[in-house]
Formats: C-alpha cells, sequence, structure tokens
C-alpha cells in the first residue's frame, strides 16, 4: 500500500513549487503599491510590508483571488528589519522587491549625504551581486527611476505637481519588463540604453587604468 503521508508531502511541494510568492517592502504607497498591485494581477500571493496597516489591510481585502499577508514593520528600525529578513530566510519567495529606501528630514535638503551614498552604493552592490550569483537561478536588479509621481515629495512639505513626473505603474512596467530583458540596472525613463553602458564602462576602464606609478599631473614640476 502506497504511503499516502508522502503521496500527499510530493504534491504539496510540487504546487509551491509552482507558486509565485513576493514579497512588496514600501508597499502601502508609491511604488511598492503599484507593485503589489502588479503582482497581483499576475497571479502571485504576497507579504506586503508597510507601517500603515490599514492600508495594507484595504489592500489585502480588495485581492481576494491572492494570498496576502500583512506585516507592519518599520524598517527604519532594527526590530522592523528583523522581522522582514526572519520572513525571507524561511519562506520560498520567488520575488523580493525591496523599495524602503526611505528619504532623509526636509531640513537636510538638498545636503543628502546618506540617501545620494546609500542609492550609489545599492547601484554597485547589484551589479557585483548579479555577478556572483550568475548561473545559481537568482537574479538581482537595482531600479533608478527619475522623479516619480507618489507621496514621497508631499510627506516632505515639496510641492512638484508642475514637475513632469513618471507614474509608479510605469516604473512597475520598466521594472518587469527589465529583468526579462536581463537588465541588472534599469533605468525606466532613459530611451538610450548605450548611455547607462557607456558609464559603466567608463567607470571600469578608468578602474583598470590604475598603475603602481605616479600619475604625471601629480608629479612635482
Amino acid at each position: 500500500m502506497p504511503d499516502t503521508t508522502d503521496s500527499q508531502l510530493t504534491r504539496q511541494l510540487e504546487r509551491n513549487s509552482m507558486r509565485k510568492f513576493a514579497l512588496v517592502t514600501g508597499a502601502t504607497s508609491g511604488i511598492g503599491w503599484a507593485f503589489a498591485e502588479r503582482l497581483a494581477a499576475d497571479g502571485y500571493d504576497l507579504v506586503i510590508v508597510g507601517r500603515r496597516r490599514e492600508r495594507m489591510e484595504a489592500f489585502a481585502g480588495s485581492h481576494p483571488d491572492v494570498k496576502v499577508r500583512a506585516v507592519a514593520a518599520d524598517l527604519s528600525t532594527g526590530v522592523g528589519v528583523d522581522a522582514v529578513a526572519g520572513i525571507c530566510a524561511a519562506e520560498p519567495l520567488t520575488m523580493l522587491v525591496n523599495n524602503a529606501s526611505g528619504p532623509a528630514p526636509h531640513s537636510q535638503l538638498p545636503r543628502r549625504v546618506v540617501y545620494a551614498g546609500t542609492l550609489a552604493f545599492l547601484v554597485a552592490m547589484s551589479q557585483t551581486l548579479s555577478a556572483e550569483l550568475e548561473g545559481t537561478g537568482v537574479t538581482v536588479q537595482v531600479v533608478c527611476p527619475g522623479v516619480v509621481a507618489t507621496e514621497f515629495h508631499q510627506r516632505q512639505g515639496m510641492d512638484l505637481s508642475m514637475v513632469p513626473r513618471m507614474t509608479a505603474g510605469d516604473v512597475v512596467t520598466a521594472s518587469l519588463r527589465g529583468l526579462e530583458l536581463g537588465e541588472t540596472v534599469c533605468a525606466p525613463g532613459v530611451e538610450d540604453a548605450s548611455l547607462l553602458d557607456a558609464i559603466f564602462q567608463a567607470d571600469l576602464a578608468a578602474f583598470g587604468a590604475q598603475s603602481p606609478q605616479l600619475a604625471t599631473r601629480y608629479r612635482a614640476t
């Protein structure tokens, strides 16, 4: 007689292997919300993370066809980061949308050193991580949008209503299409992708041109 327990477990594992399951941070507004909407429409079960539980509960209630787990967490705190990291370690995620780079206080504008430095770091880290994970089945992408029409600026007291802005939905469209195209760095509003390649090639050329000899311009005349 076959072991029904083993058969049930096998079927469950097969179902899990076909399951599309994403975790989206910053999911209560803007780009995070747009990602959650698009992924739900594409049949993903979701873990949505944010600080406004009422918005996450409203999202879950409006998407009965997929499983939605709401996690209230402030990712500016160690407790919030640990909570999300624990979910990522324990759950069979097929996609992680890390959308929690917070703004600097308005009083610091335009001197946003940590914010700007973090964004530059994320580009370099994503490129290097993508190379390290090549062949593993894990794909890494960093999205570099321009000015996007979200609540981001409103919460800082900035009125950008007269500034042309991309929609959050278009950012998501670019990101998902960029994954299909194999782009590690996705810049949704840059028409000529060769401009990005030129930047990265120039960086590599400058690094490769390093010499143990002091450059002529630094030698005493």
